[in-house]
Parts: C-alpha cells; structure tokens; sequence
C-alpha cells in the first residue's frame, strides 16, 4: 500500500474497534483502501458504510 501511495489501509474484521480506528485515521489522510480477507466479505458493506458515515472516502478496495 505504501508503494501505492496509500496512506491508510483498512482491513475488514469481525472487530468494530478496527472500523472505528480506521474511521479515525480517515479525518488525517486522503487515499484509504480497504482490504477484505475472505472471512469478512460478509461484513464488508458494514465496514464500508461505516467509514463513508464517518466522512472517510475509500479510494480502493481490494478483495483477497
């Protein structure tokens, strides 16, 4: 992701304090991924919804 220039990338987990620090993280950078493992495809909507509620615009997603 730093090659990428990204400068926070966000895992999906079943853990909202992992949304909630991303969320956090959103307000200070601007290019965000999110990384969905095969485990939280299920919530990956929820996590997406939760950082764009929380102003953090998600410039990619990469499914693993």
């Amino acid at each position: 992701a730093g090659r990428e220039r990204f400068e926070a990338v966000v895992f999906v987990a079943a853990s909202p304090t992992r949304t909630a620090a991303g969320s956090a993280l959103g307000q200070w950078v601007q290019r965000t991924a999110v990384i969905v493992e095969p485990d939280g495809r299920s919530q990956a909507e929820d996590v997406a919804q939760a950082l764009s509620d929380a102003g953090v615009s998600v410039t990619e997603v990469v499914w693993t």
